[in-house]
């Protein structure tokens, strides 16, 4: 037993160290300069109450040559889903973007916009079962980017 737990002792802070020096560099990922520069290109809502971005480097197991980390861009406000639709569409459409989401008499909770040059931007609306139940006060409703580019 005190062999054992000698070498489990010696072994671990080996193991940790390999990891960190061969598995992680090869695994762990950042976002890409494409994702960066469209993630840099959507403007704040002008009515947000708070904007945060997310850049953190994702660990990529399966197809690590193709593998690209997306960037998260969240944020608040009161304003109606409509508003913010509207806003996003007419602001991602003028700066070169595509979508063929629209509003019909279901109103969508997402919008995708496309590049010619690989991006993906998805704009989400959260879904907070609490505030639909009637069970939380807050007006504010919490709004989603995901942007990839390939």
């Amino acid at each position: 037993m005190k062999y054992f737990l000698i070498i489990i002792l010696v072994l671990t802070p080996f193991l940790y160290a390999s990891a960190k020096t061969f598995v992680l560099p090869k695994y762990l990922k950042n976002i890409n300069q494409q994702t960066l520069t469209a993630q840099q290109s959507i403007v704040k809502y002008p009515q947000s109450t708070s904007w945060k971005v997310n850049n953190k480097s994702g660990f990529c197991f399966l197809a690590v040559d193709n593998c690209t980390q997306p960037s998260f861009i969240s944020f608040q406000t009161e304003d109606a889903w409509q508003n913010i639709y509207a806003f996003y569409k007419a602001n991602l459409l003028r700066e070169g973007w595509s979508t063929a989401s629209y509003m019909g008499t279901n109103v969508p909770n997402s919008i995708i916009f496309k590049t010619n040059s690989g991006c993906q931007v998805i704009l989400a609306r959260s879904v907070d079962i609490l505030r639909n139940l009637g069970l939380k006060k807050s007006a504010s409703v919490k709004y989603s980017f995901k942007i990839t580019c390939t």
